[in-house]
């Protein structure tokens, strides 16, 4: 058995649209909005790494596949920007198109749009796009002094000492939303989750919210609740009551998702 993408998102993410497909005949529209940013914004960028920097760039600069008009398209990295408000003391937020659906435009059928953003501090994507027109997140070799260096990776390497989080702290923001139709009325589900660093044990909430859906879903694996075989996504492998407990266990270690009717 192989389940791919068991973390925050693409994973948890999954799980929580599917929890809604279920309660709907018919989807029509999934949009899934997350992010991991430091508390509070600071220069330069107004962002902190919480997870590999080579993995972020990537997300700035690889198309990304959503569903627009029933049909899966391509749009451009830092495209679809817009702001998300969340309540106080956060309040605005920016977010943009990221590949981050994963299987769902293949488990979910039928969709008129899907879409996944990521979400930063406002500014920041007005930063990455400079650096990307300059060249600087180029791959291709630049002679310097007959050296030959890649900008993407001087970059990389540059901005890293600089925007390491060190003693600051992260939260992770995600909200969810699911509109369709159950039993002939329109309903419309959203999924709310604000995520704090946790002090006592010193652990990043970025690697609170991916790692403990990946570890929960190891042991149900290994408690042998899950009876599938071969490759099948988080959202196919954990449905109805163990996703629940997936649930549970995540509130259990502080994470708490909360469930709307808009």
């Amino acid at each position: 058995m192989i389940i791919p993408a068991c973390g925050l998102a693409p994973g948890l993410t999954n799980m929580l649209v599917m929890d809604a497909v279920e309660e709907m005949d018919h989807v029509v529209e999934v949009h899934i909005k997350v992010g991991g940013i430091p508390e509070a914004p600071k220069p330069p960028l107004n962002y902190r790494i919480v997870f590999s920097f080579e993995a972020v760039l990537e997300e700035y600069l690889r198309r990304a596949r959503i569903v627009k008009n029933g049909r899966i398209i391509d749009v451009p990295a830092l495209s679809g920007l817009e702001t998300i408000n969340f309540p106080p003391p956060i309040g605005d937020c920016e977010c943009f198109y990221t590949d981050g659906l994963s299987t769902l435009t293949q488990t979910v059928k039928g969709v008129e749009e899907m879409d996944e953003k990521t979400i930063r501090w406002p500014g920041h994507v007005a930063q990455i796009r400079t650096l990307i027109e300059c060249g600087l997140l180029d791959e291709k070799p630049v002679n310097y002094d007959g050296t030959p260096i890649v900008p993407r990776r001087f970059m990389a390497q540059t901005l890293s000492e600089k925007i390491k989080l060190g003693k600051e702290r992260d939260l992770t923001l995600l909200q969810i939303d699911v509109e369709g139709k159950a039993s002939g009325r329109n309903l419309h589900k959203r999924y709310l989750m604000i995520d704090h660093y946790d002090t006592k044990s010193r652990t990043t909430s970025m690697a609170r919210t991916t790692a403990y859906p990946c570890s929960i879903a190891a042991q149900l694996v290994g408690l042998g609740t899950v009876a599938a075989k071969g490759l099948i996504p988080p959202e196919l492998a954990f449905r109805h009551e163990m996703r629940a407990r997936i649930l549970d266990y995540l509130e259990e270690r502080g994470i708490k998702i909360s469930t709307l009717a808009v």
